[in-house]
């Protein structure tokens, strides 16, 4: 469901012990309240006295995993981490200086987030473009870290924050977006209030990814997203991995009643409707620039949801299929073709042009020489094909 760094969860949801067939007898019906109505938090939270038999039924089995499938989507593991895994607040890069400046942003909620935003320590203008990285679900402002030297060596700033209820930041549950798309509206608000942004892109992975397409289409003014493994609807995600479990009998209206139990816990515990978290719904009427991409290997958020998006898309876009699962590294071509994307849709509309930063590369293969870790390649390690990846994003104008 867009989740990265998530398999512990992910294997929990899984969990289900394999049921052999259905018992009639009484202990194997799910509790019910007063209007006959299935009482999903009972099933969770109470659970039910059975006998213990060599076959068991099919409520009791989901029965004891059931819980661990609720919080494997609104509670998954909270990445923890100290100050100092980010790094000096004050460091150079390739002979220039930058800084570090940790931010608090107060999200709808009241809830407070906790962010970092990376910038030169010299801007030599008054605004300067902004990329905002969003993390996985079980993830955190670190992932900004992965990004940090591309975007420093583009001459612009970089803003990681935590969602609410992940990292350092205040919140008990995740949403997958349903609500974090206002904590990244909220930030957004923060740094264009501050004076000095000019224009802002997202670059969101899994959770992330799915919070910039539902944030994307009402905020016109984001000017490029890259959204690495967004899901298209978590009920599908959600049926998928029910469908993958290793369960022998997995008869339909049985997947049908998990999701209805599923829905009712997790609305009432965090107020999002699960069967209306769909981050493709609004993609027909969203025209900012995007590049999509999608692990050929990944059997969390399967490719097919980032095609299914790309393919409704409205605005310009590309989609870029790499090896590897949902949390692998991704490749160096991908970060090629993220890198020039950045560039032509931020940098040179404010003026950071590769000539101004002294940086001019004599071939669309050397920008990686010119801007050093992740933009572009050395040349010697890229096919033909990757070559002329390249070579047609290195020419796309804004």
């Amino acid at each position: 469901m867009g989740l990265r760094s998530s398999r512990e969860a992910r294997n929990r949801s899984t969990a289900v012990a394999a049921p052999d067939g259905v018992a009639e007898d009484a202990e194997n019906v799910a509790p019910q309240n007063a209007e006959r109505e299935v009482d999903a938090e009972a099933l969770a939270e109470a659970g039910l006295e059975v006998t213990k038999r060599r076959k068991t039924g099919i409520w009791s089995s989901l029965k004891t995993g059931y819980e661990d499938i609720v919080r494997a989507i609104i509670r998954p593991p909270r990445a923890r981490y100290e100050m100092k895994d980010l790094g000096d607040s004050l460091f150079e890069l390739n002979g220039r200086a930058f800084k570090r400046e940790d931010i608090q942003v107060r999200n709808s909620s009241e809830l407070l987030l906790e962010g970092s935003w990376w910038q030169p320590l010299e801007y030599g203008r008054e605004q300067l473009p902004c990329v905002v990285c969003m993390h996985g679900n079980s993830s955190c402002r670190l992932d900004a870290l992965e990004i940090l030297p591309l975007i420093m060596n583009m001459g612009i700033t970089l803003f990681g924050f935590d969602f609410a209820g992940c990292g350092r930041s205040e919140g008990e549950f995740i949403t997958l977006g349903y609500n974090e798309k206002d904590d990244a509206a909220k930030v957004i608000e923060y740094l264009r209030d501050s004076g000095r942004v000019s224009t802002i892109a997202l670059w969101g992975r899994s959770m992330g990814a799915a919070t910039a397409l539902l944030h994307g289409h009402r905020d016109p003014s984001i000017a490029a997203m890259v959204l690495d493994s967004p899901f298209a609807s978590l009920e599908q995600v959600a049926r998928e991995l029910i469908d993958a479990a290793q369960i022998r009998h997995k008869p339909g209206f049985v997947i049908n009643q998990v999701l209805k139990w599923l829905r009712g816990t997790i609305r009432k515990r965090t107020g999002m409707d699960i069967l209306r978290l769909k981050p493709i719904e609004n993609v027909d009427s969203c025209f900012i620039p995007a590049l999509f991409v999608a692990a050929n290997g990944d059997e969390f958020v399967r490719p097919h949801h980032a095609q299914e998006i790309h393919d409704r898309y409205a605005g310009d876009k590309n989609l870029v299929m790499v090896d590897g699962d949902h949390n692998s590294d991704r490749p160096r071509y991908f970060r090629d073709s993220a890198a020039i994307f950045i560039y032509n849709r931020i940098c040179v509309p404010a003026g950071l042009t590769e000539d101004s930063l002294g940086l001019r590369p004599t071939i669309p293969g050397a920008v990686g020489q010119a801007y050093g870790h992740g933009f572009g390649g050395d040349g010697d390690d890229q096919d033909p094909d990757v070559q002329a990846l390249l070579l047609q994003l290195s020419q796309t104008t804004p």
